[in-house]
């Protein structure tokens, strides 16, 4: 992992690096990303970004000036015992398997637990395997066996959630 990767909280002004980030997670990784897909957000006007950027916490991760890495933490998902719901996560192809999630979640792990969050849960597309073990590899574990979606018939998750480590 590079010593130059800073985690940050988007702010509302930031809206264009969003936008920017999200498009190309979702033309590198179509088959992984839930949402309205990238021809939808790609034409999406401003007043979309402004809000999608207010109404969920998103994080990303910067090495020497470049976004290279997205994550929502989102409301937390009311059909698990969790604070927050990680959605969105991605990580620019060759920035993977170099330490990028890992400090992305030890970030929140600082970020939640000023803010009470006790766990962190998200849903990976069963046959994402490198994603389902790079999680695994930051403590999260299986909470269920592959649900069906809701929003993307034919497709399964399956529900991990990991406890936060106090990083005062």
């Amino acid at each position: 992992m590079s010593e130059n990767l800073i985690i940050t909280h988007l702010q509302p002004s930031d809206w264009e690096r969003l936008r920017a980030i999200r498009l190309a997670s979702l033309a590198e990784s179509p088959d992984w990303l839930s949402g309205e897909g990238h021809e939808f957000e790609s034409t999406a006007p401003i007043e979309f970004w402004q809000d999608r950027i207010t109404s969920d916490m998103w994080f990303i991760a910067v090495d020497h000036d470049r976004d290279i890495a997205v994550m929502n933490a989102g409301d937390p998902n009311p059909n698990f015992p969790t604070s927050r719901w990680l959605q969105a996560c991605w990580i620019e192809p060759d920035q993977r398997g170099r330490g990028v999630l890992t400090a992305m979640i030890e970030f929140l792990d600082g970020f939640g637990s000023r803010l009470g969050w006790a766990t962190l849960g998200l849903g990976v597309w069963l046959g994402n395997d490198r994603a389902q073990t790079a999680y695994a590899r930051a403590g999260f574990t299986a909470l269920t066996d592959p649900l069906p979606s809701r929003k993307n018939p034919g497709k399964f998750y399956i529900a991990m959630s990991r406890d936060l480590k106090n990083s005062d």
